[in-house]
């Protein structure tokens, strides 16, 4: 890498810190989950826990890598402000506009010259990272805290807290507001140099869009299909291809599945299968006949299912720049 070249460290910040905050991919999910009691509800561990010591040591190198990164884009702005006929104290400006960018600072200052800083500090608040620890985080789409058992990873956060041991925000927070004020800066004085910066801008603005629409149609398809009035019972023997059901358990009534049958069956055969594909979870399943209660959704036309089916496809199936 160039040190020079501000485009190179833009890059490098990005890859050091987009992961973190916008999945944060610490760990896949394990799952333990408790057979139904009489109610018929069942409780779920994500397996999050203590950190161990060598993930600790892990979570601190990240930490300290991306504050690090954050920090250290002053000097090189600085010096592209020098080439670019700008004052250098343009810079000591931005930085003291924002509060993320002072906090970043003065633990970066820490973590050199230990804590608390002899010299004086930007936030005067003293702060330092605290409370590294495990959280459940899953992508924020709408409608895919259906598919948390799939989706969800367990995800590394931590508190910024002052000398008091007040707490100032989220690690994440402090990350995200960082960025964005260089981002702002980068764009508005250098922008033949800020390529990088104005095509994440863009992929993000698209995915609010998606985001936008998808929450818009969410709110028809739960009209149609979480409404528990809209499903009536069904017999094994009727089902046939192309219809929207949902198979649950006869003995605790728990859902098994939700979604459309793939294919034609067997007729009258209570031995058959029946091959659906769960909307809820993008999957596909080969469910029995027999112990199910079956039921079919009311609201049957062509356009109301072509609407529930495409909005899970898209779900499923997002563009790029919504991944």
């Amino acid at each position: 890498m160039d040190v020079n070249n501000l485009e190179d460290r833009i890059d490098v910040l990005y890859f050091a810190t987009s992961d973190f905050v916008e999945r944060a991919p610490f760990a896949e999910i394990s799952v333990e989950k408790s057979e139904p009691d009489q109610s018929g509800t069942f409780t779920i561990e994500f397996g999050g826990g203590e950190l161990t010591t060598r993930q600790r040591t892990e979570a601190n190198h990240t930490f300290s890598d991306m504050i690090g990164r954050l920090a250290n884009l002053k000097d090189a702005l600085k010096n592209s402000c020098t080439s670019s006929g700008l004052m250098k104290q343009t810079v000591e400006d931005c930085i003291n506009n924002c509060p993320e960018l002072c906090l970043i600072i003065d633990i970066n200052n820490a973590e050199k010259h230990g804590y608390p800083l002899e010299r004086k500090e930007r936030s005067g608040r003293s702060p330092k990272i605290d409370n590294i620890r495990k959280e459940l985080a899953v992508p924020l789409l709408p409608g895919r805290f259906s598919n948390l058992l799939t989706d969800g990873v367990v995800g590394l956060e931590a508190d910024v807290v002052d000398g008091n041991h007040k707490f100032i925000m989220d690690v994440r927070d402090l990350i995200e507001g960082a960025t964005s004020a260089w981002e702002d800066f980068c764009v508005r004085h250098f922008p033949s140099k800020s390529q990088a910066i104005l095509e994440k801008r863009e992929q993000l603005d698209k995915r609010s869009v998606w985001e936008a629409e998808m929450a818009s149609k969410r709110e028809e398809v739960d009209l149609l299909v979480a409404d528990d009035r809209a499903w009536i019972p069904i017999s094994a023997s009727e089902i046939h291809h192309h219809m929207f059901l949902r198979a649950k358990d006869s003995a605790t009534s728990q859902v098994l599945a939700t979604g459309k049958m793939r294919k034609t069956v067997e007729e009258n055969s209570e031995s058959a299968t029946i091959p659906i594909f769960d909307v809820t979870i993008g999957e596909n399943f080969e469910l029995s006949k027999s112990e199910k209660v079956w039921e079919v959704l009311t609201t049957q036309t062509e356009e109301q299912l072509g609407l529930i089916h495409n909005y899970y496809w898209d779900l499923f199936n997002p563009p790029a720049f919504a991944r």
